[in-house]
């Protein structure tokens, strides 16, 4: 009965602790990218540039930058079966962010990197849009990393 009234109230304190998400809400970021280069894996560059490059600040920000992104992923074989076939794929995406201040000229260098493991397929074509799929999987979290450090240069 204890645990139970225990459960309940923990339950009601922690719901209504206002618990808001900072890294979700980019209209809170204080920064504004000016100018944008994209290099390396179509894929990649394509997440990048829907969550982090076609957004609109509606406030006056005092960081403006101007990045290059170099992106580029790789696929590793991590384990084979009996026969000597592919069991086991890595794929590692690597970003590197190249960053200008506006302001001040200051420039800063950043590599993040992601990596996903995952079983082969017979069918190659789904094994294929598979790897498209986690490419772009792992380049959202990489934007998200990115969203962080821009907020905190």
């Amino acid at each position: 009965m204890i645990k139970k009234n225990f459960l309940i109230l923990l339950l009601i304190f922690t719901t209504s602790c206002g618990y808001q998400s900072i890294y979700l809400d980019i209209e809170n970021s204080d920064f504004n990218i000016v100018q944008s280069e994209l290099i390396g894996d179509d894929i990649i560059n394509k997440v990048i540039k829907e969550r982090l490059l076609t957004r609109e600040k509606k406030n006056i920000v005092e960081k403006n930058y101007s990045i290059k992104i170099i992106s580029d992923s790789t696929k590793e074989i991590k384990s084979k079966d009996g026969k000597g076939k592919a069991d086991l794929f890595k794929m590692i995406v690597e970003v590197k962010l190249i960053v200008e201040s506006k302001e001040t000229g200051e420039n800063y260098e950043k590599v993040f990197l992601g990596d996903s493991t995952y079983r082969n397929s017979s069918n190659k074509f789904s094994l294929s849009e598979y790897e498209k799929i986690i490419k772009g999987n792992i380049a959202t979290r990489i934007v998200s990393s990115i969203k962080n450090y821009l907020n905190f240069l």
